[in-house]
């Protein structure tokens, strides 16, 4: 393919790709034969611990206001608050404890 980042492809480490046998800018344009897109499997294993447990926690509180959503409760979706805040930030770090664990 033409004209392809490097960022963008399922191949892209940091710091070298497997394909051409070299390192490489990420933010690098260029040709080449091996270019895959990533798909959303990918981009989620290249998460890093902390990008990881935001997103853990981010949809289980996006399950949760779907829930309340379809229950009507309205005044709850409306009132996020500096508490709830606070318990969103406990919850990813707990995430980022749990993924750091050995199984």
């Amino acid at each position: 393919m033409n004209n392809i980042q490097c960022r963008k492809c399922a191949f892209y480490t940091p710091e070298w790709c497997p394909k051409k046998r070299d390192s490489l800018d990420p933010d690098l344009v260029r040709d080449c034969d091996y270019y895959r897109g990533k798909t959303n499997y990918d981009r989620i294993r290249g998460f890093n611990v902390e990008e990881m447990a935001g997103w853990m926690v981010a949809e289980q509180i996006s399950a949760i206001f779907a829930f309340l959503n379809v229950l009507g409760n309205e005044d709850f979706l409306n009132e996020f608050t500096e508490e709830a805040k606070t318990e969103v930030i406990g919850m990813v770090e707990e995430k980022i404890h749990w993924l750091k664990e050995e199984s």
